[in-house]
C-alpha cells in the first residue's frame, strides 16, 4: 500500500510539471505566431498609399492569404497543446483520485508534505488522530505543526540526515505527536521521500501509527510480571515469616500461663502488644499469600441481605456512624460466601475509616437484568481523581498501617465471581462502592 501511495504522489508531480510547462509553451507560442503576424501586416500598410475617399476599393487578397498563412497553423498548434494538456489534466485528475481513495482506506494516518514542508494531501484519519474535523483544517499547515516544540529539533535532524544520505524510507521512527488541543500521545511515523527525475527533492509521505493503546500494554505487561515476581517472593517469605512468629506467640503463650497471676499490670499490657502484633502480622502475610495464589471458589446459595447481616456482625462500627441497611433477601445467588463476606467486610472498614467524625453508611441491593448491583454509600471525607486511579494497584495505600492489598483481593475475589467493582467518589462529600456479581454464576466449582 505505502508503495502504490508513493508511485501515486511521485506520478501527480510529474504531471503536475508537465502541466506547467505544456502551457508555458503554449503562451510562448502563441506570442511569437502573433507578434510575427502583426509585423507582417504592419509591413502590407506601409507600402500600400490612400487614394482617397470617392469609390476606391483595396483588394485584400494578398492580407487575407496572409492571414490563413498565419492564423490557421496557430489554431492547429494551439488545439494540439490544448488535447495534450486536457489528456495530462485527466491524468492528473484520476491519479489525485486514487490516491485519496489510497489515504482514506487506511487506518494510520497519512500526510502528504512539498519540499518546503507544507502539507499538500491529509486523509481523514490524520485529522481525526490530532484532533481535527476535517483534513482540509491539516492543508498549507506546516508539518511540525503536529510536533511539539520541544521534540522538532531531534526530528528535523533525522529528516536533514534522510535528505543528505538521499534515504528514501525512514522506517519506525518513535516520536511524540501534539494534538489540536495541546495533548501529546506517542506515535511511530514512517516517512518516504520523494524525488523528481532530475534526483532533486520534490517532498515526502508520512505514515503515523497512534501507540497509545500499545504503550499502555506494554505498561501493563510490565507491571504484572512485576507484580508477579513480588507475589512470588512474598509467598516465600510469607511461608518464612510464620514460623518465627508461631515461636514468638508459643512463648508469650507460655509466659502467660508460667506466670499467671504473679504478672503485673505492665507485663500483662506488654504480653497483649504481643499477640495484637502477631495477629496484625498473620493478616498482613494471609494478604500477601492470598494475593499470590490462585483465587479457587466453594460456591453455595445464599441472599444478599444473609451475606451483609454476616459482614456486619465482623466489623465495629463507632456510635456516631449511622448504618442503614438496606439490602435485600431477593433474588437469591450462588457465591463463594466466605469469601465475598470478605469483600463486604473490607468496603465497609473502609467506608468507616472514611469518616472519622461521623456520618452515614447505607448500604443497597438491587436486581439489574441478569446481575446483582450492591451499593456502599458512605458521607466520609472522599478521594481525589489520583488516588481513584491507583486505586486497585497493588500495595498503594493512603493508611498509616497495611500493605494496601484489601482492595485488590476485593477486586480479584469479585472478578473470580465474573463480577466487577466500581467506585464514585467527590472531595468532602463521600465515596459509593458498587459490587456488581452475576445472579446466575459464570464461575466454576473448585474439585
Amino acid at each position: 500500500m505505502n508503495e502504490d501511495i508513493r508511485a501515486s504522489v511521485g506520478e501527480k508531480i510529474t504531471l503536475m510539471n508537465k502541466v506547467r510547462k505544456n502551457a508555458v509553451r503554449i503562451l510562448l507560442s502563441c506570442l511569437g505566431f502573433v507578434l510575427l503576424a502583426l509585423y507582417l501586416i504592419s509591413e502590407y500598410i506601409e507600402e500600400a498609399s490612400l487614394e482617397g475617399f470617392i469609390g476606391i476599393f483595396t483588394d485584400i487578397t494578398i492580407l487575407f492569404r496572409i492571414g490563413m498563412f498565419l492564423f490557421v497553423p496557430v489554431f492547429i498548434i494551439l488545439g494540439y497543446y490544448y488535447q495534450k494538456q486536457r489528456i495530462l489534466t485527466e491524468q492528473t485528475e484520476t491519479g489525485r483520485k486514487r490516491l485519496e481513495t489510497y489515504l482514506e482506506s487506511m487506518v494510520d494516518g497519512v500526510g502528504v508534505a512539498g519540499a518546503n514542508g507544507t502539507i499538500i494531501q491529509a486523509n481523514k484519519a490524520l485529522a481525526r488522530m490530532h484532533g481535527y474535523k476535517s483534513s482540509k483544517q491539516l492543508i498549507r499547515k506546516p508539518f511540525f505543526l503536529l510536533v511539539p516544540k520541544r521534540a522538532i529539533p531531534g526530528i528535523r535532524k533525522r529528516f536533514m540526515e534522510a535528505i543528505q544520505k538521499r534515504e528514501n524510507v525512514i522506517e519506525n521512527l518513535e516520536v511524540i505527536q501534539r494534538r489540536k488541543d495541546s495533548k501529546e500521545f506517542p506515535a511511530v511515523i514512517n516517512i518516504t521521500n520523494l524525488w523528481d527525475e532530475k534526483g532533486e527533492f520534490v517532498g515526502n509521505i508520512a505514515v503515523i501509527r497512534d501507540i497509545t493503546e500499545r504503550k499502555r500494554m506494554e505498561e501493563r505487561l510490565l507491571k504484572a510480571e512485576r507484580l508477579a515476581a513480588i507475589g512470588e517472593m512474598a509467598a516465600m517469605v510469607g511461608h518464612d515469616m510464620r514460623n518465627p512468629l508461631t515461636g514468638i506467640s508459643t512463648a508469650a503463650y507460655y509466659l502467660k500461663m508460667k506466670l499467671g497471676s504473679k504478672l503485673n499490670k505492665k507485663a500483662g499490657r506488654i504480653l497483649e502488644i504481643i499477640d495484637e502484633s502477631i495477629e496484625y502480622s498473620n493478616k498482613i502475610i494471609s494478604d500477601l499469600l492470598d494475593y499470590s495464589r490462585e483465587i479457587r471458589l466453594e460456591p453455595t446459595e445464599t441472599t444478599p441481605k444473609a451475606i451483609m447481616k454476616e459482614a456486619l456482625s465482623m466489623v465495629e462500627v463507632p456510635k456516631s456512624i449511622d448504618m442503614l441497611d438496606a439490602t435485600q433477601n431477593e433474588p437469591k445467588i450462588k457465591v463463594d460466601v466466605e469469601k465475598m463476606k470478605r469483600v463486604f467486610v473490607n468496603i465497609i472498614k473502609n467506608a468507616v475509616d472514611a469518616m472519622p467524625k461521623g456520618g452515614k453508611l447505607t448500604l443497597k441491593s438491587r436486581k439489574t437484568n441478569s446481575d446483582l448491583e450492591i451499593a456502599f454509600i458512605d458521607t466520609g471525607i472522599g478521594m481525589s481523581k489520583e488516588i481513584m486511579e491507583k486505586l486497585w494497584t497493588p500495595f498503594f495505600t493512603t493508611k498509616t498501617r497495611g500493605m494496601g492489598l484489601g482492595l485488590p483481593i476485593c477486586a480479584r475475589i469479585v472478578e473470580a465471581h465474573g463480577g466487577k467493582i466500581s467506585v464514585e467518589s467527590l472531595i468532602d462529600k463521600g465515596t459509593t462502592f458498587i459490587v456488581t456479581i452475576p445472579i446466575k454464576p459464570r464461575i466454576e466449582e473448585s474439585e
